[in-house]
């Protein structure tokens, strides 16, 4: 395995619901499917958690979830970078999947 590469990633996704969950387990389980975006992750442990606010409420929105869970492994993906003092873009090209890799979904990504 390359040196940059992510071995895996540990994440805690707590989510602002408001009053009344409405579709926040909706989003938060799509966000759980997207939340590779385009890197090969081997090892993956997320704890979701709901969390009620004393905010209003709001509700799912066309593409919901998966943009919540992308920005959080490109949030990942820049801070490693940082940390090795790399660019950016080269952690996010030796990270991309590449043909026949399962996803930590366990669906198969074919090119």
């Amino acid at each position: 395995m390359k040196k940059e590469s992510l071995k895996g990633v540990k994440i805690k996704l707590l989510s602002r619901c408001g009053i009344s969950p409405d579709l926040s387990g909706a989003i938060n389980g799509r966000a759980l499917l997207h939340i590779d975006n385009a890197y090969y992750l081997s090892n993956v442990l997320v704890e979701n958690y709901l969390c009620k606010t004393n905010t209003s409420s709001s509700t799912a929105f066309r593409g919901f979830g998966g943009n919540q869970g992308m920005m959080i492994i490109e949030n990942i993906v820049d801070n490693v970078a940082k940390y090795l003092r790399k660019d950016p873009a080269e952690i996010r090209k030796l990270n991309f999947y590449q043909k026949n890799k399962k996803k930590h979904h366990s669906l198969w990504y074919e090119n």
